[in-house]
């Protein structure tokens, strides 16, 4: 689960050009890195895996790096990366609630 903290790799080279926004959401994808390190086991599935480590990771770049595409606004690419990051945390904490493990 270690792969979680992977994108958190930009942060020590793009500190210093980083808004607002992108720090909490740095800090919102922290959270959740060490949600999904600390309190749920080992995906089994390889499908869960990329649900857990690929979405919100494709979603923490997107929105770090909104202008690697051209055909739609910053401002969709940044809400559609929190909407991502964020129906997979919803998804972590209600799995671990279910699974009794929190």
């Amino acid at each position: 689960m270690i792969w979680v903290f992977l994108p958190l790799i930009i942060v020590p080279f793009r500190w210093k050009s980083f808004d607002l926004s992108q720090w909490r959401f740095t800090a919102y994808y922290l959270l959740y890195a060490i949600t999904l390190a600390q309190f749920y086991p080992l995906p089994v599935s390889s499908d869960l895996a990329s649900f857990y480590l690929g979405i919100p990771a494709i979603c923490y770049i997107s929105f770090l790096f909104p202008n690697l595409q051209n055909y739609y606004p910053e401002s969709a690419v940044r809400m559609i990366s929190i909407i991502g990051l964020s129906g997979t945390f919803i998804t972590l904490l209600y799995s671990l609630i279910v699974n009794g493990i929190w």
